[in-house]
C-alpha cells in the first residue's frame, strides 16, 4: 500500500468503519431477510469488502481489515448487554465475517501488487478470499457453531449446492463491490490523510464520535428487532 496514517488515527479509522460494517450487519441484514432478499449474505459479504477496502487505502494499511471486522464482530455481539442473550447466539454470523474479512486480509497481502493493477485484478482477489472464506465457513461452521441452515447442507452434495448459492454470491458480489470500495478510497485517501495531519484533535474527535452513533444504532436496531 501507499502512504500509510499514523496507528493511532489507524485505530480510529478501523472503529468507524468497523462500526459502520456493524450496522449494515445488523440492520441491513434484518432488512435484507425482511424483504426476502434471496442472497442476503452475498450482498452483506459484499457491502463489507466494500468498508473495508476503503480502509485499507485510507490507512494504507491491509491489516485494518482486521480491526474492521473485531468491531463489526463486537456489534454484532451487542445481543448480549441490550437483549440479555448469550454470546453464542451470535457465534455462527460472527464466525463468518470473521473468515470473510481474514481471507480478504490474507488474500490482498499474498497478492498486494494486485491491487495496484487495476479493478480486474482487485475483482480477482475479493471474489477469491469469497471464495475461500465461504469454504473455510462451511467446514468450520459445520464443527464450531452450526446453524440450522448450514446444517440443511451437511453433505457431499450439500457442499457443491451450498457453493453454488453460498460461495458465487459472495464471490460475485465481492467481486463487485471491493473494487468500488478501493475507487472510493482512492479518491478521499488523500484529503482524509492531509485533514487528519493537520487537524489531528478535530479529526480524531470526529472519527470518534462517528464510532459512537454508529455502535448507539447498531444497539438500537438489535433492540428494535429483537
Amino acid at each position: 500500500m501507499d502512504k500509510k496514517m499514523s496507528p493511532r488515527d489507524t485505530v480510529l479509522v478501523m472503529l468507524a468503519l468497523g462500526a459502520l460494517a456493524g450496522v449494515i450487519e445488523v440492520g441491513g441484514g434484518q432488512l435484507l431477510r425482511d424483504i426476502n432478499f434471496p442472497v442476503t449474505s452475498g450482498l452483506l459479504t459484499g457491502l463489507g469488502f466494500f468498508v473495508v477496502a476503503i480502509g485499507m487505502v485510507i490507512t494504507g494499511r491491509i491489516s485494518a481489515g482486521l480491526g474492521i471486522a473485531f468491531i463489526a464482530i463486537l456489534s454484532k455481539q451487542l445481543v448480549v448487554p441490550v437483549l440479555g442473550m448469550n454470546m453464542m447466539c451470535k457465534a455462527n454470523s460472527s464466525l463468518a465475517v470473521a473468515m470473510e474479512y481474514g481471507a480478504l486480509v490474507g488474500v490482498s497481502g499474498i497478492f498486494s501488487k494486485g491491487l495496484k493493477k487495476g479493478n480486474k485484478s482487485r475483482m480477482l482477489i475479493a471474489g477469491g478470499a469469497a471464495a475461500v472464506a465461504a469454504v473455510g465457513f462451511y467446514f468450520i461452521g459445520m464443527r464450531v457453531a452450526p446453524c440450522a441452515y448450514l446444517l440443511s447442507y451437511n453433505s457431499a452434495a450439500g457442499f457443491v449446492s451450498y457453493m453454488g448459492i453460498e460461495g458465487l454470491s459472495w464471490a460475485l458480489f465481492s467481486a463487485l463491490l471491493f473494487p468500488a470500495g478501493y475507487a472510493l478510497g482512492m479518491a478521499v485517501r488523500e484529503d482524509v490523510q492531509t485533514y487528519s495531519e493537520r487537524n489531528m484533535i478535530s479529526f480524531r474527535m470526529g472519527t470518534f464520535m462517528a464510532s459512537a452513533v454508529m455502535l448507539l444504532i447498531s444497539g438500537l436496531l438489535t433492540k428494535y428487532y429483537g
